[in-house]
């Protein structure tokens, strides 16, 4: 029996880059939130006392600061839970089958005998390949709804290409 392996370091930062990206958009608009509030005071052509503008200001700075701490709130929670699903994926290939188990608290494990197996695609997408991923699609022998032929699965949405390519070697 094989030990469980890992989906590769691009993998888990790909998980975190596709977590946070949200979280730098809310960084962004915050950075950018008192050059946005004197635009639009001067765009408008708003004729304010210098206590309106202040108070405008002071609201902004208040905004900002919630905004920055909603953006380490999100893009911690984001690392979190990427971390959760990298660690809580493995693959383990076994003397007679092929194995993967999937989640934190809902675990999910599936099984393939190597005999079942006809066909491992490996598919990449134009950034995909620049950032050296791939996705693994499994063909295997078994019914599907129709009531028999074969049926593919997609076993690994993302996964190191190296990785990606040992895996259909071995399989």
């Amino acid at each position: 029996m094989g030990t469980g392996k890992k989906l590769g370091i691009k993998t888990l930062l790909y998980y975190i880059f596709q977590r946070t990206i949200f979280s730098f958009l809310i960084l962004i608009i915050a950075a950018n939130l008192p050059a946005i509030s004197v635009f639009f005071t001067s765009y408008l052509n708003l004729n304010l006392d210098a206590s309106s503008y202040a108070m405008i200001q002071r609201g902004g700075n208040i905004l900002v600061a919630i905004l920055f701490l909603l953006f380490i709130f999100i893009f911690a929670l984001g690392v979190v839970m990427s971390l959760i699903k990298y660690f809580s994926t493995t693959y383990t290939l076994e003397d007679s089958a092929f194995k993967l188990r999937r989640g934190f608290i809902a675990k999910n494990e599936i099984s393939i005998p190597y005999k079942q197996i006809q066909d491992v695609n490996i598919n990449q997408s134009m950034f995909f390949r620049i950032i050296g991923l791939s996705s693994v699609i499994v063909l295997s022998a078994g019914n599907d709804k129709e009531g028999g032929g074969t049926k593919a699965a997609e076993i690994f949405n993302v996964i190191d290409s190296s990785l990606a390519e040992d895996l259909r070697q071995y399989l």
